[in-house]
């Protein structure tokens, strides 16, 4: 790790994540891949409660940040997020969240081979998030990585999916299996259109961040036809940088950090590292010019008019992202 950074509550970070000795003190993860873009992360060892540049994440946030660590063969970091996440889902989960949060444990209990975070529980936050998925899955909600879209959206199934199937050495398999087969059998049914996936029931639309899937989903294999071929319609998308679709209006239809991560990931794993490689590299420069990564890239806008209205609406430019951080990390990872 770099040098430890910042001190107090709040924006400077959450207790030391080496010791528990009162200090407060956010990890420096500035130049890991000897990249250009510098960041910070925190975790409360008590609460874990976690934060990226002193943002505090939610629920899919905090996930990333605990399956990064994971990766690193840092689990014992992450083992705070996947026990306050744990408990969390007792107070009520969206789908989104309870898959999120069933992913996250799977990827820490398959690396760990420890169960500690459900002692005194049995398998009752299992049962109860899987409880929310099966009354829920099959519903229009938003988007995973966008809230001005809503549908059935095939990336949210891929976030079920992987919850499901990460969980299922730990849960009732029988229940755990039939719910993965339909969900691939609604995917084989209604969201294939002219040889390619499609991202959303109902329409033809191709989402700038098809590829997750594959990468890190796993409903999809990297190397599946019917989503290369989906392929094209991303790089219509893709400038330096990738937009989500060709209709969003967020901060005016922009380039986002988030997505162009996403893809560079998908590639660094099918193993063109080249394009990785410029998709991350778009990301630094993204960077470099704005000082931070932002839910989108308003440089990038392409009508002035919707730009203005979410700059008056929001207060200003479009807030920082920490999930591009943990995504541009994760990309790195893979090359």
């Amino acid at each position: 790790m770099g040098a430890a950074s910042g001190k107090g509550f709040g924006p400077s970070g959450f207790p030391c994540l080496r010791c528990n000795l009162g200090c407060w003190e956010a990890v420096d993860v500035s130049n890991l891949q000897a990249q250009l873009i510098d960041w910070s992360y925190a975790i409360d060892p008590a609460t874990g409660r976690c934060s990226v540049n002193g943002l505090e994440l939610e629920t899919r946030d905090s996930v990333f940040l605990g399956y990064w660590l994971i990766g690193r063969g840092e689990a014992a970091q992450a083992e705070p997020i996947i026990r306050r996440l744990y408990g969390e889902a007792a107070s009520g989960y969206s789908a989104l969240e309870a898959a999120f949060m069933l992913w996250v444990a799977g990827e820490y209990m398959h690396a760990t081979g420890s169960r500690a975070f459900v002692d005194g529980d049995g398998t009752a936050g299992i049962e109860l998030a899987l409880d929310t998925l099966e009354c829920s899955w099959k519903q229009p909600a938003p988007h995973w990585l966008d809230r001005q879209e809503n549908g059935l959206l095939l990336s949210n199934l891929a976030v079920y999916y992987a919850g499901i199937q990460k969980i299922q050495p730990y849960a009732d398999s029988g229940r755990t299996q039939r719910m993965l087969k339909s969900i691939r059998e609604l995917l084989f049914a209604s969201f294939i259109k002219d040889g390619h996936v499609i991202s959303r029931l109902g329409d033809l639309t191709v989402h700038g961040d098809i590829t997750v899937t594959a990468i890190p989903f796993g409903l999809l294999g990297i190397e599946d036809r019917i989503l290369i071929e989906a392929l094209a319609p991303v790089e219509q998308l893709t400038g330096r940088g990738v937009r989500l679709s060709a209709a969003d209006s967020y901060y005016g239809g922009c380039e986002r950090s988030d997505l162009t991560a996403l893809l560079a990931w998908y590639y660094a794993k099918k193993g063109d590292s080249s394009r990785a490689k410029n998709l991350l590299a778009a990301v630094e420069q993204t960077y470099r010019e704005s000082g931070c990564l932002k839910e989108a890239t308003v440089s990038t806008a392409k009508e002035e008019l919707l730009l203005r209205y979410w700059q008056e609406t929001e207060g200003g430019t479009a807030p920082e992202s920490p999930l591009s951080y943990l995504l541009f990390e994760l990309a790195s990872d893979s090359l």
